[in-house]
């Protein structure tokens, strides 16, 4: 699938802002531009700049997710972090709705089978699809058409960023990236992009 656009952080310079070489407390915060993919062949840098720059400032999340998103070919990406006792949840988002995440939160979170799956480990050593993860099933659960199907989702490429068992397993956290439907699936090239992360 051909990518429309791929996003880049780059500090702003203006009548006398400092630049990259200040010092960071008084350097600018990065800002996002969108340049054409023709010009980006490899998203995997700008991917890698930002989820580090999210790592750092938490609440670059969304941005990190958008320039996800854009470089996987997907419509938007979700962030699902919290204690593995509690409700799968989305801590930060791009491209879903106030109405998709209250949804989520309130009753489709305790029904995600791809973050059941994601859980147990089914994308932890390889970045796995949607239906890789849930199942081939997956259009016949309530989470597919009560939730993704009415959000516009059609697929998902899902990446556990924590260990199952372990001294990690007290918690959870994975990213996904969603396609609509008429989209091409998720398949060997984006999984292949998303484990070079």
């Amino acid at each position: 699938m051909p990518r429309t656009a791929v996003a880049f952080a780059e500090p702003r310079r203006a009548g006398g802002v400092p630049g990259p070489d200040a010092p960071a407390s008084s350097r600018p915060v990065p800002a996002l531009r969108v340049v054409p993919a023709t010009l980006a062949e490899d998203p995997l840098p700008s991917m890698l700049d930002a989820v580090y720059d999210a790592g750092l400032a938490p609440e670059r999340w969304p941005d990190a997710l958008a320039v996800l998103a854009a470089g996987l070919g997907g419509s938007a990406a979700t962030l699902h972090a919290g204690p593995a006792a509690g409700p799968f949840r989305i801590t930060a988002a791009f491209g879903l709705g106030e109405a998709a995440l209250r949804a989520y939160r309130d009753r489709f979170g305790a029904l995600d089978p791809i973050a059941r799956a994601a859980a147990r480990g089914s994308a932890w050593t390889a970045p796995a699809t949607a239906r890789e993860a849930a199942g081939a099933g997956l259009e016949r659960t309530e989470f597919f058409s009560g939730w993704m199907r009415p959000h516009g989702f059609d697929d998902a490429l899902c990446l556990e960023l924590l260990p199952p068992g372990g001294a990690a397993a007290a918690h959870r956290a994975s990213l996904r990236i969603a396609r609509p439907p008429g989209a091409p699936r998720f398949g060997p090239v984006e999984v292949a992009s998303l484990s070079r992360l």
